[in-house]
């Protein structure tokens, strides 16, 4: 048994459209049995109505559920909202929705559910079932959750398998809007509209799977076998023009021969460039290993000589060590200028011996700076050897690198020789190919390809057979239960019809074959269709599309047949029907039918629902419809007036008394 949601409440916070009422929130309440949200054209019926279908569903849709494609083709699951569309509240107001919240009170059987979304995008602010709350953002944030959970909830409250089916319901059942589509005449909605009513939760998912791998299994196999059609006729077209060709394929091998062997040579000219390339690289590394080594020999030299010369100057003799020291360091002297210096050389022969840096006289030896002295002259010549050594290493490094360099631009050149020779053997080759259609190039290989391919489909159709069983036996246990509630199902719809219809109009049941995906086997589903009678011909016909009837009377069969199917599947339960402007294109009389059938579905149990726009064109349905609201307050209580508490449009301001005066009649029943 499936519960369908019974609508209780509406309450929407900060929304400009529906400006607030004195405790600073807008709600719509409905009654069981007749609700009506009445308004001028742009007043915000649909919106309203559009906000109770959004809190249920957020912002998720099925793949095609405004498109002309087939619902059996789809696969089971919803999907997200693009960004724009989930912002179709916002784009109403001023603000973009920015503070807006509403919430949807709603039942299913004895459960009662509480839905809170943002109207800027959709998101599910906080939800409770049975007064147990789930918050839907992150605390501090406004990042929301993601609403597996809050789908897996509603999906149980329902009593289906999965949101899926939840949406299936909602889009095709419960609300009739703008974008609806007629489920008479759309035979591949009735599957699915019976799958998820009238088969156990676990068997509808079992439904949906074999179907989806059918459908798969099937474009597989559509898809290999165009492949192999495809590579069939290149090869057929390569063999019919392969002619005169055997010089050119004995050219082609001679010179194929040729380019391999200049191949191998371009690679091992390649292989010496680059060990010459990377031993120079090694070789200029040595040389700055050893260069930097050279430098800091240098500047420690320098050093201890800058010792020796402040022990043997003294602290008095500052500026004769600045000079002295500036000799020794940089070979230049600064009285005269001359670089380099031919004192130079004696001055720091007299520092090592520990003479005078000046006159070179043998100064006297005192105790306290010999071992100073001593330690420098020793230090300087371990430095000094090892100075020549790196010296020595400098120059191997560059020998090195000479060498490295003449074998690299030798190799470099035989390479680009080399390289040079095969792009002109590959331009030969490729001019001997153009002799030879490309088609006989790839002959062998594209028969591999078929051959593959072939064994490819032999297994993809196996796949398609194996999942073509398992779907037919779950498409049995659906034919099987239609078949149970056929005569119940044609009875229900035939009473709610024969309110508004005077022709006579009846439900057929056949099985009908069809395919599920563009190929493979056909299946027997279960199928109603509509005959009835005309003023045209004699008796009943069948009516295949909604072509056959009149506007209005596609719209209120395809009524009957919703109200007959929540009927049926609901056993027993209560169920709510959203209709938006269903007198949009009937006269004075048949709006006044249509009242009447609204009202029998609203009150068939005693909290069944129904909920209708209406924009006020007479009073013929709004009248009848609440016909069997006795008091002028029970009625004023079952209508959401948008005349008086939407935010005003220019048709309000101009005429409101007017309309005012016109709806009272209607609550009052004096326009009849």
């Amino acid at each position: 048994m499936i519960s369908f949601p019974i609508l209780r409440s509406l309450s929407v916070k900060n929304y400009g459209l529906f400006p607030p009422s004195v405790d600073g929130t807008f709600v719509a309440s409905f009654q069981p049995g007749p609700n009506a949200i009445v308004g001028v054209n742009g007043s915000g019926k649909t919106t309203l109505i559009n906000i109770c279908l959004r809190c249920l569903t957020g912002p998720y849709n099925l793949p095609s559920s405004t498109s002309e494609s087939e619902l059996g083709q789809i696969r089971a699951r919803v999907i997200q909202m693009p960004r724009y569309d989930r912002q179709l509240f916002a784009r109403r107001v001023a603000d973009g929705a920015s503070e807006a919240t509403a919430t949807l009170l709603v039942s299913f059987g004895d459960r009662q559910v509480e839905i809170e979304r943002r109207l800027s995008d959709l998101s599910l602010i906080s939800y409770s079932i049975d007064g147990e709350t789930q918050d839907g953002l992150v605390p501090d944030s406004k990042k929301p959750y993601e609403d597996e959970g809050y789908q897996r909830q509603i999906a149980e409250c329902l009593e289906v398998a999965s949101f899926f089916d939840v949406t299936i319901i909602l889009r095709f059942l419960v609300f009739m809007l703008e974008d609806r589509r007629a489920l008479v005449w759309d035979p591949t909605a009735q599957r699915q509209i019976f799958r998820v009513l009238l088969l156990p939760a676990d068997r509808a998912t079992e439904y949906a799977s074999a179907q989806q791998d059918v459908i798969s299994a099937d474009s597989a196999v559509r898809n290999t076998s165009t492949l192999i059609t495809r590579h069939e006729g290149q090869v057929a077209t390569a063999k019919k023009r392969a002619r005169n060709i055997a010089d050119a394929e004995a050219e082609r091998r001679v010179l194929s021969a040729e380019a391999d062997v200049l191949r191998e040579n371009v690679e091992t000219a390649a292989r010496v460039r680059i060990d010459a390339d990377n031993e120079r690289h090694a070789a200029r590394l040595d040389r700055l290993k050893a260069a930097e080594v050279r430098e800091s020999l240098v500047r420690e030299l320098e050093r201890i000589k800058m010792e020796s010369l402040s022990v043997l100057l003294g602290p008095s003799q500052e500026t004769v060590r600045y000079i002295v020291g500036h000799l020794l360091a940089e070979q230049k002297c600064l009285v005269c200028g001359t670089d380099p210096s031919p004192a130079a050389q004696k001055i720091d022969e007299w520092v090592r011996t520990s003479c005078c840096p000046v006159c070179g006289s043998k100064q006297e030896v005192r105790e306290q700076v010999v071992p100073l002295t001593e330690a420098h002259r020793i230090r300087i010549q371990r430095l000094e050897s090892e100075l020549i050594y790196a010296e020595k290493q400098i120059a191997d490094a560059e020998a090195r690198i000479a060498g490295a360099l003449a074998r690299f631009e030798k190799a470099d050149n035989e390479y680009n020789a080399l390289e040079s020779k095969r792009v002109g053997l590959d331009a030969r080759i490729v001019a001997v190919l153009k002799r030879i259609p490309t088609e006989r190039a790839a002959i062998g290989s594209q028969e591999n390809d078929v051959d593959a391919l072939r064994r490819i489909l032999a297994n993809e159709r196996r796949r398609l057979t194996k999942a073509e069983d398992r779907f037919r036996l779950v498409v049995a246990e659906s034919v099987k239960r239609v078949q149970s509630l056929q005569d119940e199902i044609a009875e229900s719809f035939q009473g709610y019809l024969q309110v508004f219809l005077k022709e006579t109009a009846e439900l057929v049941y056949q099985t009908v074959k069809d395919r599920v995906g563009q190929g493979g086997a056909s299946f027997e589903f279960p199928a109603f269709h509509l005959t009835m009678t005309g003023g045209a011909v004699a008796g009943q016909t069948m009516r295949d599309n909604p072509d056959e009837v009149s506007q209005s009377q596609a719209e209120f069969v395809d009524l009957a047949f919703r109200m007959a199917l929540m009927s049926i599947a609901g056993e027993g339960g209560p169920a709510s029907l959203v209709v938006d402007a269903p007198e949009a294109s009937l006269d004075f009389l048949f709006a006044e039918r249509a009242g009447q059938q609204l009202a029998k579905f609203s009150k068939a149990l005693p909290e069944n629902r129904v909920v209708i726009t209406s924009y006020l064109p007479s009073h013929h349905l709004l009248t009848s419809f609440f016909k069997s609201i006795r008091t002028e307050r029970e009625r004023r209580r079952r209508i959401v007036d948008l005349i008086r508490d939407a935010a005003p449009n220019a048709a309000v301001r101009a005429d409101r008394a007017k309309y005012e005066n016109f709806l009272a009649s209607i609550i009052s029943n004096r326009s009849q």
